[in-house]
C-alpha cells in the first residue's frame, strides 16, 4: 500500500496471508511513502537479514526471542518496542515459531 495523502488502515491478518507470496521471504510491506516504510517480518527458522541503511523500529506482535544488536543480546516478547540504528548488525535468534514483528524503516 502506498501513501496517497489520506489515512490508511492495514489489517495484520491480511498481511500474514500475503507472506507466502512475498517477493522478500518473510517480509511484506504494509505502507510506504517518502519518509517511512512499514511492514511485518516473520523469520523462518533463521534470521538472515543484514544491516539496513535506515533506522528501524520493531514492535513484537507475537511470540518471543532474542534480539542480537551489535555485541548485546536482549530477550524480547509481545508488545516490546525495539530500536536498531542504521547500519547496525542485528538479527533475531531463538525465536518461537509464531514470532512476528512490525518493522518500521525511516
Amino acid at each position: 500500500m502506498e501513501a496517497a495523502g489520506k489515512g490508511a488502515v492495514v489489517k495484520y491478518q491480511d498481511l500474514l496471508a500475503r507472506l507466502p507470496q512475498s517477493d522478500d521471504p518473510g517480509y511484506v510491506i504494509a505502507f510506504e511513502d517518502q519518509k517511512i516504510e512499514a511492514g511485518i517480518y516473520q523469520p523462518d527458522q533463521v534470521d538472515r537479514q543484514t544491516p539496513h541503511d535506515e533506522d528501524e523500529l520493531y514492535v513484537v506482535l507475537k511470540g518471543q526471542g532474542t534480539l542480537c544488536l551489535e555485541q548485546e543480546e536482549y530477550n524480547v516478547e509481545e508488545g516490546d518496542l525495539l530500536f536498531v540504528p542504521a547500519k547496525a548488525e542485528h538479527r533475531f535468534k531463538d525465536f518461537t515459531d509464531d514470532f512476528v514483528v512490525w518493522a518500521f524503516f525511516y
